[in-house]
């Protein structure tokens, strides 16, 4: 029953506290956790309640974020200090408005909050709390109950958080809009957000919108003026209620005092709890809480920064600076981890009763918080200074330079400065080169600026010019002032500068060899490879198959008169006759590598990548080699894309160089989704920035738009604008405008559809465009970009992580072989020491985990074979579920052989010791590294290792030395897992320079070596096992 009274409920009011509803699943008589601010019983009693009127009060104001690190937000939007701490040190989940403590991007002084609250109803149990206290069915005491809810307010809480535009004028004006937002909806709680388009047009230059509330239909907005429409009509109402507040009791005090005996002996140990909770006193919640603050805001500080704000500046340059501020921010967050840990205990116990508060004050002196702020200080530091050079190279592409950092190069000291400037320069008359560093610029700003201008206004009259910025900061050598290089002798400034840098040979300590540009290493395969990276559902697979027929028929008559060549199968949907029946139209023989799903609409139709070679036909004896990726924007969803990027990225891992990188879009594009702003992303954590160079646009389905890229080309300059890849031209030189249908028509053609005379004309005219536009892009490729080298051991995580990948199961079973030839070396049988061999698979093959293979005698041990699972949308070897097949490269071969040696035991065991280390330290850097995973893959192997040498003693029982060797695969186990302790515990910094020496050590190897080697050879065969050379006609 449900009554409107104007009354309090009776408590006093230590015994009661009030919460923001964080979690909106409270009810009247839920219980509450008070020591970890949980609701921990959403269940409520059958017991009356009453409702009390509101007057409706209405709190709004505009919040400006900064970078200080006491900034505290969740005291801003009124959280009670128990709970934020209890938010902080993620005691309690982090819902509703409270999520804001999880908000992704940076807080700077660009950054608004607008705050708005409306305090609707109130709803309180009416009968006294001892009623209440006997309605509860279960009160299990594993709840840790210590309060619970007599009383929620209802309401609105909302959040809505902004990052400006980095203009002042438009800051102003915004801020303006926003405080006269403010004014109007506290003036008027019923009021209707008006707002002209000249404010809608302010607020459309914000960017990052996130709403946060207690009602979940508002976190999907994106506008302020959507937020407080949709606000107006969830008060008008009645019907919804939405929890902003709960008032909660102790359930010690619930009961008449009367009845206090009774209920401590019937619930004993719920009493007891309750009675124990006590509050932190306000000066120590304070204290604590200021330190969590300035952990936590720098931390997140340096997160956005890192993996937001600074790769956009840095335009895909200086990614081993940022590798290492990476592996830096990575070492100080498990820290700060296991600080919050630490203290979430001592809270929990303290207003448990369980622990004393002293223990809180004394953690919070320890000299690891103090040796800890100290590494936060360096680290922002670091980041503020990689974040002054993203701001010059951001600055340097705006007026054309091309940034060049010369510790990318070979640095040698037995040239002097005309070696210099003729790498540099390499006979190139269109190269003006600023040669400078940080100190430099520092001490003198001023010529740095004057150098720029005068260089940007040579190039503005002379568009030839090639401005480059050659950057010395992070190199041995010692460049004692700033110069510019140039050919062009009658320039009279950097002629001048030119002088200057020749008087300065004598003071050069060391001299740098740089290339003109990345230039390639000479190779014998001239093959130009275009990489082919486009949405889902843009037509790869239908732009390949019209490209072979451009290359490869002289004409459209010819192409007509002969059956078109169709290395993808093709399926579409054509309308014929005047009542516009649709046909399907199938066409080209079923690809034998199921690489084409057409089954299921918004999947990458593409499966794998796959490479297809054409030959030219102008006479060039060169080849083109076309390389399909499956499509992102992926419907199986983002987890889908990344397995499909990641596939990409492995397997341009395995080639020589890529000639160009090409996004297959259509125009007149309505938006460009995530996926290619990831795709982007991820592509340049492998390739080196250099290879941004080497991107082209093409457009299918373009004779709609007068093959013109049409409105996705300012999409387009937009999106790469907005993740600072403005560097990245988007001009005629190097986008190139199609139409598939003329291909469309040759295959339905073969169909037998029947065209007229002016479809025929307009295909005709199609085809020749198209032709046009396929020699030019080849044309483009070969004369005006460099060839980007990816065998020039470009350093990245990425490069690192695929190597290490690669080494998983051959340094485990190096290790495992180890064992077995230690075993025998223990019982002195010499003769039968195994050998390990390996050999290169020619196709794609996997290890079913679940099939057990034959087992094989080799000397004194039984050794399972592995028999390779061909495997593509299904295994067609067994039945067992994809996720239980394992990739292999490779199948071992183990052999007898005799060997002898004085100390060979200690050797082994010496190697044996380096691989277990060496596999802890890749591990621990690929789990760091990794985001989609904590897995550890060596761990998980070692383990499936020692199940598979369990099951050989179950069905061999005789042979001791299988079981002496699952005894020591299991030492090897812990031996492991304690190195990998112990280096978690000291949070050692991951250096990816080590890692790679480390990799580069462990390959040395013969045992490794030989099983590597096959690795890589299976992967070369695997490329060509997924390419299709086109026959010329």
């Amino acid at each position: 029953m449900s009554t409107f009274r104007s009354r309090d409920f009776s408590s006093t009011p230590s015994d009661t506290i009030e919460r923001k509803a964080i979690n909106p699943a409270g009810r009247l008589g839920s219980l509450y956790d008070g020591c970890r601010d949980r609701i921990i019983h959403e269940t409520h009693p059958n017991c009356q309640e009453e409702w009390l009127q509101s007057s409706e009060p209405v709190e709004c104001k505009v919040i400006n974020g900064n970078m200080d690190l006491n900034f505290n937000i969740l005291q801003s939007i009124d959280i009670q200090q128990e709970l934020r701490l209890s938010l902080l040190l993620k005691m309690t989940k982090r819902s509703g408005i409270a999520e804001i403590i999880c908000y992704p991007h940076r807080i700077d002084h660009y950054t608004r909050f607008f705050y708005y609250s409306w305090t609707g109803d109130k709803q309180q149990l009416l009968e006294n709390g001892m009623h209440v206290l006997k309605n509860m069915k279960i009160w299990n005491p594993a709840l840790n109950a210590t309060h619970m809810i007599t009383s929620i307010t209802f309401g609105i809480d909302t959040l809505v958080v902004l990052q400006l535009p980095s203009e002042d004028t438009a800051v102003n004006k915004i801020d303006r809009i926003l405080e006269k937002i403010r004014d109007e909806l506290l003036r008027d709680k019923n009021s209707i957000l008006k707002l002209t388009p000249e404010d809608n047009d302010l607020l459309e230059k914000t960017f990052n919108t996130k709403v946060y509330s207690n009602i979940s239909s508002l976190t999907s907005l994106a506008k302020v003026s959507d937020v407080f429409s949709q606000i107006n009509k969830i008060k008008m109402n009645s019907c919804c209620r939405y929890p902003l507040s709960y008032t909660l009791q102790l359930v010690t005090k619930l009961c008449p005092s009367d009845s206090r005996t009774s209920m401590t002996l019937s619930h004993p140990l719920q009493m007891k709890k309750a009675d124990q909770f006590k509050f932190l006193s306000s000066l120590l919640q304070e204290k604590l809480e200021q330190f969590l603050l300035q952990l936590r805001n720098p931390i997140q500080y340096v997160d956005a920064s890192l993996n937001e704000s600074i790769p956009k500046l840095f335009c895909g340059h200086l990614s081993s600076k940022l590798n290492k501020a990476n592996i830096q921010w990575l070492s100080l967050k498990n820290k700060y981890r296991n600080n919050i840990q630490q203290f979430s205990k001592l809270i929990i116990d303290a207003r448990s009763g369980l622990g004393k508060s002293f223990t809180i004050d004394r953690a919070l002196r320890d000299n690891v918080q103090r040796t800890m702020k100290n590494d936060i200080n360096k680290l922002i530091w670091n980041v503020n200074e990689l974040e002054k050079k993203g701001h010059l190279i951001t600055g340097l592409h705006q007026q054309q330079f091309k940034y060049w950092n010369t510790a990318e190069y070979n640095i040698g000291k037995s040239n002097d400065i005309k070696t210099i400037e003729r790498m540099l320069i390499s006979n190139d008359r269109r190269r003006r080169i600023i040669c400078s560093s940080d100190n430099l610029n520092e001490n003198n700003p001023s010529k740095l600026v004057d150098l720029r201008r005068t260089l940007f206004e040579k190039y503005k009259s002379n568009p030839e010019l090639h401005l480059i910025y050659a950057d010395f900061s992070y190199t041995s050598f010692q460049l004692h002032d700033m110069m510019v290089l140039s050919l062009d002798k009658n320039d009279d400034s950097e002629n001048h500068s030119m002088q200057r840098a020749s008087s300065a040979v004598s003071v050069l300590q060391t001299s740098l060899i740089l290339p003109s540009s990345p230039s390639p290493l000479l190779t014998n395969d001239e093959t130009i490879n275009i990489l082919l990276l486009g949405e889902t559902g843009v037509g790869k697979s239908t732009f390949i198959n019209a490209f072979a027929n451009y290359l490869i028929f002289h004409s459209f008559e010819q192409a007509e008169s002969n059956e078109p060549v169709v290395i993808i199968p093709v399926s579409f949907i054509i309308t014929i006759g005047d009542n516009f029946e649709e046909r399907i139209i199938k066409f080209g023989e079923v690809d034998c590598f199921n690489n084409e799903n057409f089954n299921i609409f918004g999947q990458s139709v593409t499966q794998h990548c796959k490479s297809y070679v054409f030959a030219l036909n102008n006479g060039d004896s060169r080849k083109v080699r076309i390389i399909d990726s499956p499509g992102f924007g992926d419907t199986r969803g983002h987890d889908q894309d990344d397995r499909n990027m990641e596939h990409t990225l492995q397997y341009i891992n395995n080639l020589t160089h890529l000639n160009a990188i090409c996004f297959l879009l259509k125009p007149n594009a309505s938006q460009l989704s995530f996926s290619f702003r990831t795709c982007l992303s991820q592509l340049f954590s492998l390739l080196g920035p250099t290879a941004r160079n080497n991107i082209i646009f093409c457009f299918t389905n373009a004779r709609s738009t007068f093959y013109k890229p049409g409105n996705t080309a300012s999409l387009l300059k937009n999106i790469l604008a907005s993740i600072s890849m403005s560097d990245i031209s988007l001009k005629k030189e190097n986008t190139f405008c199609f139409d598939s249908e003329s291909f469309r028509y040759l295959v339905a053609l073969q169909n037998e559809v029947p065209f007229t005379d002016e479809e025929k004309q307009k295909y005709d005219r199609s085809w020749s465009t198209s032709v046009n536009e396929s020699h030019r892009l080849i044309d483009y490729i070969d004369k005006e970009l460099t060839v980007y080298r990816i065998e020039n051991e470009w350093q990245s995580i990425k490069h690192a992580q695929f190597e290490i990948s690669y080494m998983i199961r051959p340094i485990l079973e190096a290790m495992r072989n180890i064992l077995r030839n230690i075993i025998l070396c223990k019982k002195n049988i010499s003769n039968q020491f195994i050998e390990l061999n390996s050999k290169p698979l020619h196709f794609t093959a996997t290890r079913c985990r679940s099939c057990k293979d034959s087992l094989q005698q080799v000397g004194q041990f039984c050794i399972l074979s592995t028999c390779p699972h061909e495997i593509q949308n299904e295994c067609f070897m067994c039945t067992c579920t994809i996720d239980q097949h394992v990739p292999i490269n490779y199948i071992l071969d183990h052999k007898c052989s005799n060997f002898s040696s004085s100390d060979l035991q200690n050797r082994m065991i010496n190697i044996l010791n380096k691989l277990c280390h060496a596999s802890v330290e890749l591990a621990y850097f690929l789990i760091s590294t990794t985001c989609s995973t904590k897995d550890d893959p060596f761990l998980n192997a070692l383990v499936e290792m020692i199940v598979e040498e369990t099951y050989i003693c179950e069905i061999q029982t005789t042979n001791d030395f299988n079981k002496q060797l699952v005894q020591e695969l299991s030492k090897l186990e812990s031996q492991y897992e304690q190195q990998m302790s112990k280096m978690k515990s000291t949070n050692e910094n991951i250096d990816l320079p080590a890692i790679e020496k480390l990799i580069m050590n462990i390959s040395e190897y013969s045992i490794i070596r030989v099983q590597m080697t096959a690795v890589k050879k299976g992967r070369q065969m695997m490329i060509e096992e997924y390419e299709y050379e086109v026959q010329k006609i």
